[in-house]
């Protein structure tokens, strides 16, 4: 194996050390944006209905709400994660156009000049 292609080995592997991990911490961090909202709120119901005397009526309506910001956080997390991938495809798409535009430029012959 040459040295390029061992090379390419490890910056392969690394890209997908890198990917792994990425997918782990957005797993993570949704589970936890769904796990605290709903119940954060739904254990706050049961407090109110205890000092209420009530019969879990506030820690249903503390789950729902749970629910309802659990989902609104997910759909932040996704918006942010794809403007970040959006932003990162522009990068890449410019840097090309950037390299091809300067092979080119270094790929054209200066015309000969004329000498009188």
């Amino acid at each position: 194996m040459s040295k390029s292609e061992e090379k390419s080995d490890k910056s392969g592997a690394a890209a997908s050390r890198e990917v792994k991990l990425s997918l782990v911490t957005a797993a993570v961090s949704a589970t936890l944006r769904m796990i605290i909202p709903v119940f954060g709120l739904f254990f706050i119901g049961l407090i109110i209905d205890a000092l209420r005397q009530t019969m879990a009526f506030f820690a249903i309506i503390g789950a729902v709400a749970g629910f309802i910001v659990a989902a609104f956080l997910i759909y932040l997390q996704i918006r942010d994660l794809n403007k970040r991938e959006t932003a990162k495809v522009t990068t890449e798409v410019r840097e090309k156009s950037s390299d091809q535009k300067s092979s080119k430029k270094s790929s054209r012959k200066p015309k000969a000049e004329v000498k009188k």
